[in-house]
């Protein structure tokens, strides 16, 4: 089962960051602006935007919705934001949806003095959260706005909290005005201003006309909104037209791995692309330069811990979080059912990965997976499985962590998730494709959950691998 949510999580990642644009006056009555969205050229979509002038700021609403292909099954996604500002656009509250056929979520925010109140739903998750904060927080629909509203300036960066829903984390955005420029508009020229927003090392380009409205952005993976009048950003991508995910971020190595899954050993030069920043080197696996080796784990030598492993320094790595509920009941119920009086860290990781495997059906879901709705649901690509999977081994006191970069199936790699566990030494896993240990061609990039996983962005549709050697 190839993975997809990266692929899934960098959309709603994207899409978060459209930025909506004021018109010079605001107006007491809504205005809206609709956008066809475009991937590698191909229609997936649109969204509408608008800003309602009230009483005491404004309201900020945005929809998005999209269709594109995972695996040759039709996935379908709609977003939205309702953003509550004052005066100077700053955030007061919101609600954000996620709506697909396999999930519903909801997230809803305040600022409350020093704090972000969150709460959070889902099919069988409510959850109460309480962000610090050390500045205050902005919303996507809310920058540009605020800039306008302050007076934007050249040659000036501006440094701002942003909160994205779909990871419940804070990060910081820088936006500054790149220059004055002519931009083809349909069939004329226009005088627009380029702004530019960095976030995560990622750049995304925004270009504006004169009356201050959004006509085009370009964001990573070859994603393009352009303004559109509402008929044309309505109409529907025909299926022959649907890009599929898989195809756009999957990369060709220069030959090809018979059975990659019993690929012990395999030494690749990564090109194209900036490596210094990632987690790349360990135990496991070794960078220098551009040159990576990875050795899968021999766990016939390992010395297991006994349960529960009380390592100093893997704390974290047994802590629940919004995402990993491993404090739950029924988790913490079912993890112990599932290793029995098992008291070898090692066998009771091992027994958690077969029943992951065999329990969660394998298909390409459109979500924000956390452990209990992927117990609920019992279906998902490798994130789901992955999510499930370290939430029952920390239940069971076994430090367990999420890696995301790529694995190689069916003559190509693929961005994958999958975890790692801490049984004397950490071991790579993978209860997607039913590995213990995961084979060699896992090359890991980033550990973490959703916030860090977005990190990743950075080398889709440029990373270039060429295979060196590999072997059993």
């Amino acid at each position: 089962m190839i993975r997809i949510k990266v692929a899934i999580a960098l959309i709603l990642f994207l899409f978060s960051f459209i930025f909506p644009l004021p018109q010079s006056s605001f107006s007491e009555v809504a205005q809206e602006t609709w956008s066809g969205i475009y991937i590698k050229g191909r229609k997936s979509g649109h969204t509408v935007i608008s800003i309602k002038k009230v009483d005491n700021g404004y309201v900020i609403s945005e929809d998005v919705e999209m269709i594109f292909k995972a695996m040759n099954t039709s996935q379908g996604i709609k977003t939205s934001v309702s953003l509550n500002t004052n005066k100077d656009f700053l955030m007061q509250g919101f609600s954000y949806r996620l709506q697909s056929d396999a999930a519903s979520i909801v997230v809803e925010g305040r600022v409350a003095n020093t704090m972000l109140q969150i709460k959070t739903s889902s099919a069988s998750d409510k959850q109460e959260i309480a962000i610090p904060l050390k500045s205050h927080p902005f919303l996507s629909a809310n920058i540009i706005p605020y800039l306008f509203k302050k007076g934007f300036k050249k040659n000036t960066r501006y440094r701002l909290s942003i909160f994205d829903p779909s990871t419940l984390s804070i990060d910081e955005m820088s936006v500054e005005l790149v220059e004055k420029d002519k931009k083809k508009i349909g069939n004329r020229i226009e005088e627009t201003s380029h702004l530019k927003g960095t976030y995560k090392g990622m750049a995304m380009h925004t270009w504006i006309d004169k009356n201050g409205t959004t006509i085009r952005e370009e964001s990573p993976m070859g994603m393009t909104i352009l303004q559109e009048p509402k008929e044309m950003a309505l109409r529907a991508p025909k299926e022959g037209e649907l890009i599929d995910i898989i195809d756009v971020t999957a990369i060709t190595p220069n030959i090809g791995i018979k059975e990659p899954s019993k690929v012990k050993y395999l030494k690749a030069r990564l090109s194209s692309v900036v490596l210094k920043g990632f987690n790349m080197d360990d135990e496991r696996q070794k960078l220098s330069g551009d040159t990576i080796e990875i050795k899968s784990e021999n766990i016939d030598n390992i010395k297991a811990e006994g349960l529960p492993v009380n390592k100093k320094g893997l704390e974290s790595y047994l802590t629940p979080t919004p995402f990993i509920q491993s404090n739950d009941s029924e988790i913490i119920s079912l993890a112990k059912d599932i290793i029995r009086d098992e008291k070898d860290s090692l066998r009771a990781a091992r027994l958690i990965n077969e029943w992951v495997y065999n329990n969660i059906e394998k298909r390409p879901v459109v979500s924000i997976p956390n452990a209990r709705d992927v117990l609920k649901m019992r279906s998902g690509d490798c994130n789901e499985h992955t999510t499930l999977f370290v939430a029952l081994s920390r239940a069971v006191k076994i430090p367990a962590r999420i890696n995301v970069g790529i694995v190689y199936l069916g003559g190509r790699f693929f961005y994958h998730a999958w975890p790692e566990v801490y049984v004397g030494r950490w071991v790579a896993v993978d209860p997607t494709l039913n590995q213990f240990p995961a084979d060699a061609t896992h090359i890991r990039f980033v550990t973490g959950e959703l916030d860090k996983q977005m990190e990743i962005m950075k080398i889709i549709n440029n990373l270039k691998i060429e295979i060196i050697k590999h072997g059993d």
